[in-house]
Formats: C-alpha cells, sequence, structure tokens
C-alpha cells in the first residue's frame, strides 16, 4: 500500500529552507521536513528539484540525489543504498559502531570487503531486526557532519521497503 502524497506549495517549500538558513546560520540549520512535488509528466518537476540541488550546494551543504525506475519496484532499497554509496556517507562509515556497519552491509556488501572482520548479519525475521536495518541508516545519515537536502526522484516507482 503505497501512502498518500500530501503536495506543498513549492513557494512554502523554498521559503521554508531560506527561512531556516538565515535564522539558524549556515551550517547550524536543525530543520527536518519532507516535500512532495507533484504534477502532470514534463512540466518540470526534475528540473525544479536540479535546481534547488544546484543552490543547496551553492551554499555549500550536500545535495544527495536518487532516483526510482519504473520496472525496479522490487529492487529494495535501490535510492537508500544509491544515497549510502555517495561520497558524504562514504566519509562517515569508518567511523560508525560496527553494530551499524554489520546492519549497512546488508545493503552494502562491499563494507565487508572493505573490514574482512564484520560478520555476517543474521537473516532478518523478527520485525525488531528490521528496525534495527533503519536505525543503522538513520544513524549513517545523521553522522555526516553538514545540513544536506536528501532528493528521491519518481517516487512513484519507488520500492515498498524504502517508503517504510
Amino acid at each position: 500500500v503505497r501512502p498518500q502524497l500530501q503536495p506543498l506549495p513549492v513557494h512554502l517549500f523554498t521559503y521554508r529552507i531560506s527561512r531556516e538558513l538565515t535564522l539558524n546560520g549556515y551550517g547550524q540549520v536543525t530543520f527536518d521536513f519532507n516535500c512532495y512535488i507533484s504534477g502532470e509528466a514534463g512540466i518540470g518537476k526534475t528540473r525544479l528539484v536540479e535546481e534547488l540541488e544546484t543552490w543547496v550546494e551553492r551554499q555549500g551543504f550536500v545535495a544527495a540525489a536518487a532516483r526510482c525506475y519504473q520496472g525496479e519496484e522490487g529492487l529494495s532499497y535501490a535510492p537508500v543504498v544509491a544515497w549510502l554509496r555517495l561520497p558524504p556517507i562514504q566519509a562517515v562509515l569508518a567511523n560508525l559502531n560496527d553494530v551499524w556497519r554489520i546492519e549497512l552491509s546488508r545493503l552494502l556488501p562491499e563494507l565487508r570487503a572493505d573490514h574482512p572482520d564484520l560478520p555476517v548479519p543474521a537473516a532478518i525475521s523478527q520485525g525488531w531486526q528490521r528496525q534495527t536495518l533503519f536505525e543503522a541508516i538513520a544513524q549513517a545519515v545523521l553522522a555526516v557532519p553538514q545540513p544536506w537536502l536528501m532528493v528521491l526522484d519518481d517516487i512513484q516507482w519507488c520500492d515498498v521497503e524504502t517508503l517504510d
């Protein structure tokens, strides 16, 4: 079941970013929110987001984009893996506790190649084990020292696991 996305007018989205940057100062941004841009195909949604990414990068922050593709709905966590493989995340993985790196190795098998001492994680058979994977993803994302924008384009093609 896909969640119903609530649209936010773009002017409110960009106003919110500008306001937060002004109020908190560069490098001190503490807001956390989601914005969904929707509309007919070909009206420029992706272009608008690309402009926002460029603006964010000009401010000295990180913009991380991932995209979902039609036909890949069965490929679990594909956009999450794309984010985790970006340089800002890769730079902090070495400093994460082994508990989180073991969990992340489910999505990033190269972690075990880089750290052969990491054990293979047990299969996920209980709901709480999935929560541990989600916590590991959160630990990696939150370890990036500067504010950043995470973009997920074409969410309509996203797998259910990523949306969870």
